[in-house]
């Protein structure tokens, strides 16, 4: 599928970076399942370009970066504890792949971020906020549970008090107490948004492409305890064989900008 086929993202790639954007906002940017493929198939059209350095999610409009699950869905989804795990392997598979892709993901959140959009916005590397959104997980409330992954993705950032507080309750927090917990990096003023997530994607677009993979696949490796020892072996040999090391030692030698071509 070409970037011009997709219904409800949208796609486009300048200076290095990749903005995919969810583009359903008469269904508050609600997560379809052709939604979740079609992010898939957008982030992998950023990946093969090899210009691409960074990737920005976001949401269309400002009310809500992602509404979460499509209610309409829902009802047939989880008919039976086996359609629920089917629908969820579905899912699963989207945060498998903005977690293990190549590229660092931004998620810019100018709207709300609930339920399953939050944990869209926990499957990417960073978040920006606009200060007044708010984030949490009504399962209590619609009397759903989250899947094993989805914890796994809360836990990463968040103490287990502090998810049991979020899921018991459905208490939404603003992105301001968000970023006290974890669940934001950074929030702004509404206005500031745009502004400060592409003073964000530029300051790492100029990193070595190299350099930030190995980061992004340790952090992930030693954070989940998972294939620890096979992707320190293969970060050591991809820095340390790598054309962009020799050049950023030698361009601190000579006191100018490196220039980084990811190899």
């Amino acid at each position: 599928m070409e970037h011009n086929a997709l219904e409800t993202v949208v796609f486009s790639i300048s200076e290095g970076i990749a903005r995919i954007s969810i583009n359903r906002p008469e269904k508050r940017n609600a997560l379809s399942l052709q939604t979740v493929r079609e992010l898939q198939v957008a982030l992998h059209l950023a990946e093969k370009d090899a210009s691409v350095r960074v990737a920005i999610l976001s949401g269309t409009g400002t009310r809500v970066f992602a509404a979460g699950a499509d209610l309409d869905e829902l009802p047939e989804a989880f008919t039976t504890p086996q359609t629920a795990m089917a629908y969820d392997q579905l899912v699963n598979q989207l945060y498998d792949a903005l977690q293990t892709s190549r590229l660092p993901i931004i998620a810019s959140m100018a709207g709300h971020a609930i339920g399953g959009g939050c944990l869209l916005a926990l499957a990417c590397d960073l978040r920006i906020a606009a200060s007044h959104i708010k984030v949490g997980f009504p399962v209590a409330r619609i009397g759903l549970m989250l899947s094993p992954k989805e914890h796994q993705l809360i836990l990463a950032q968040i103490t287990p008090s502090q998810a049991r507080l979020l899921m018991f309750t459905g208490r939404r927090i603003d992105a301001i107490e968000a970023q006290t917990w974890g669940l934001i990096d950074i929030a702004v003023v509404q206005t500031d948004l745009e502004a400060a997530t592409a003073q964000l994607a530029a300051e790492i677009v100029v990193g070595a492409p190299l350099a930030i993979r190995v980061t992004k696949t340790l952090v992930q490796a030693l954070s989940s305890h998972e294939d620890v020892e096979r992707s320190v072996t293969e970060a050591y040999e991809t820095i340390y064989t790598s054309s962009d090391l020799k050049e950023g030692l030698r361009a601190i030698e000579n006191k100018r900008v490196p220039k980084f071509l990811g190899r």
